[in-house]
């Protein structure tokens, strides 16, 4: 026999009672409440097992998951260094990787230069070409502007250099490639044409008298020139409204007036004896001045040819055939518009015939004009294996064989000039690649350019001054294994 508690009222009693003695409440519905509360027990006691487990299990699956993912990171570490040690491998310690990189510098560097000195010239062309500057041929200006156009559309992006040697090598070879040399001729030479043209305008646009009469001077058949004053111009026109500002009469060798008929002075002559030179204060005075005289062509008071040129009107006389007045009228215009440069040109290529013609007779006074000239432009450098970085830019040693896998220089510098002059350096290299590379130079100031892994055997690098296409040195070298 055992005791149960009563689950109404608390009392204890003896299991075999049928009923509660206290609250007399039956056994059986005693025994109902007790299983119920038994049960409920059990259950709570296997939910709170179940969370346990449940809460057991998800930290066994945490620490898998982190286990898993600690695996996993150091897997991708281990990968990363890897890499970076076949990386280092097959670049930084591995020659091939550190010659194409040489390769690749100077080559970057010369075409850098390329870019630059064509991008300069196109900047400064287009600064000419819009500017509001006249020129004596305009149709100068729209040939000027499609060089424009066609110079920046030959200009090339200069390739990045890559991680890996056959890449670096591709792109080295691209950069080698870049010539710009006759586009940037033409657009040079074009934009020296519309130079010169609107400073030739400049020189007839309002000219002195004094300068028109120094041009005349100039002129084959120009005989006489005398300048009109106020007290005796002809036709009373000098620093009048609408009128010229100066007018230059000349006689003309190939005509000869009867002076009891045209008068003994240029002036009392006029255009009749050779021509004259009137100057306005503006274009459409002298265009004004132009169509007037235009108006008696053909008839018998036809005064000769006349031309404008600027604020310059160009007169020629009727005694003169019609190739005749041609043939004047370019002297004078080019008397008029030669620009300081080309005077001097001309004086050096008199002073140069003139030389020749005394060298045939006197080789000692040959000699003397010779030390007068300007010193002949010289190359002065070689190649080697070192550079003095610090010091001139100049070879250390002259090496002229190589091991395979060596880095060769070439270093020099250009004397003897003024400004900024160009050389181009061809090389010929063993494995039969060909480079040729433009630099420009100040005088005295010195550069140098290295390769490697060029092939084994025999190759040249030749040195050329650019302006005349002399060879100024030549240099032999050879790799071997």
């Amino acid at each position: 026999m055992s005791l149960i508690k009563c689950p109404e009222c608390g009392k204890k009693f003896s299991d075999k009672a049928e009923a509660c003695p206290k609250c007399s409440c039956p056994m059986s519905e005693i025994n109902k409440i007790n299983t119920a509360k038994k049960k409920a027990e059990s259950n709570k006691k296997e939910k709170i097992k179940k969370r346990k487990n449940i809460k057991k299990q998800n930290i066994i699956e945490t620490i898998k998951i982190d286990k898993r993912k600690r695996i996993i990171l150091l897997s991708i570490v281990l990968i990363i260094i890897l890499v970076i040690i076949s990386f280092l491998c097959l670049t930084v310690f591995n020659d091939n990787w550190k010659k194409a990189n040489i390769n690749y510098e100077n080559a970057y560097k010369i075409a850098y230069k390329k870019n630059s000195n064509l991008e300069e010239l196109i900047t400064k062309s287009e600064k000419l070409v819009y500017s509001d500057n006249v020129a004596l041929d305009e149709e100068l200006r729209p040939t000027l502007e499609t060089s424009i156009s066609e110079s920046k559309a030959a200009l090339k992006e200069l390739p990045k250099k890559s991680l890996f040697t056959k890449r670096i090598n591709e792109k080295t070879k691209k950069l080698n490639s870049i010539d710009y040399e006759e586009v940037y001729n033409k657009l040079n030479q074009d934009y020296t044409n519309l130079d010169k043209s609107i400073r030739k305008y400049k020189l007839v646009y309002q000219p002195k008298e004094a300068y028109v009469i120094e041009c005349l001077k100039q002129v084959k058949h120009v005989k006489n020139i005398a300048a009109v004053t106020e007290d005796n111009d002809p036709n009373g026109k000098l620093n009048k409204p609408g009128g010229y500002t100066a007018t230059v009469y000349y006689s003309d060798d190939r005509i000869e007036l009867d002076k009891s008929i045209y008068g003994k002075t240029v002036i009392d002559q006029g255009t009749d004896g050779g021509g004259a030179i009137e100057v306005y204060s503006t274009v459409e005075d002298a265009t004004k001045r132009r169509d007037y005289l235009a108006a008696f062509d053909g008839g018998v008071l036809s005064n000769g040819s006349h031309t404008v040129i600027g604020t310059v009107l160009i007169r020629t006389s009727d005694e003169l055939t019609a190739s005749q007045q041609k043939e004047m009228e370019s002297l004078i215009i080019e008397a008029l518009t030669k620009l300081e440069e080309e005077k001097v040109e001309k004086e050096e290529t008199k002073e140069e015939q003139k030389e020749t013609s005394t060298n045939a007779n006197k080789v000692e006074s040959t000699k003397k004009e010779e030390t007068k000239k300007p010193s002949k432009p010289k190359f002065e450098g070689g190649i080697c294996k070192k550079i003095d970085a610090w010091g001139d830019g100049m070879c250390i040693d002259h090496t002229t064989r190589y091991k395979d896998g060596e880095s060769m220089f070439i270093a020099g510098r250009l004397t003897g000039i003024t400004g900024t002059d160009y050389i181009i350096i061809t090389w010929n290299f063993p494995n039969g690649e060909v480079i040729t590379q433009e630099w420009d130079l100040k005088n005295g100031k010195s550069f140098e350019i290295g390769f490697a892994e060029v092939g084994i055997g025999k190759g040249t690098v030749t040195v050329k001054y650019k302006k005349t296409g002399e060879t100024m040195a030549t240099y032999n070298f050879e790799f071997y294994e």
